[in-house]
């Protein structure tokens, strides 16, 4: 399972920003099975309130970060779609590397939770798609600075990081 953080771009609403190819930035979270649940212990019991459509719920002091993995250097990086119908393709998107955990008790949550067609969000899946010429980025947690800089110092990995940072940076 996935969890995706959705960014409009500033200044539009959703329905403008599906209408660009960068319109929207969504970050991706894999979801592994594990005895702690502290990432999503923050929206657990919000989670609960919302299985129906329709229902909403307020998440006070809430705050993205704990939702990402403790390290967010290593990443994916491709232009995409929408994963829902229409599928618009109208999304940069960034799926981080590392996964977050959750408990099954959290999982059994999230498996409860009804989209407004009234079906479960269970089965909430796209088949993979071909490439259509995409280039799928990766950024991994490390650089070998000699590498990228040669012997001659260490300014060239500073641009280079700053350049692949940067984006990870600005949609969060």
């Amino acid at each position: 399972m996935q969890l995706h953080l959705v960014h409009a771009r500033e200044g539009l609403t959703l329905q403008e920003a599906i209408k660009r190819p960068d319109g929207l930035a969504v970050v991706g979270v894999f979801l592994l099975i594990g005895h702690d649940g502290g990432p999503l212990s923050s929206i657990s019991s919000a989670l609960e309130s919302v299985i129906y459509p329709g229902n909403q719920t307020t998440v006070q002091g809430f705050r993205a970060r704990p939702l990402l993995p403790a390290r967010t250097d290593a990443f994916y990086r491709y232009d995409g779609s929408l994963t829902t119908p229409n599928c618009d393709e109208a999304v940069i998107w960034t799926v981080m590397a590392e996964p977050i955990s959750i408990t099954r008790a959290q999982m059994k949550i999230l498996r409860q939770i009804y989209s407004a067609d009234n079906t479960r969000h269970l089965l909430n899946f796209r088949p993979v798609q071909p490439l259509n010429g995409r280039r799928i980025l990766y950024r991994p947690a490390s650089f070998d600075k000699a590498l990228l800089c040669g012997s001659g110092g260490t300014q060239g990995f500073s641009i280079m990081t700053g350049l692949l940072l940067g984006p990870l940076y600005y949609m969060l």
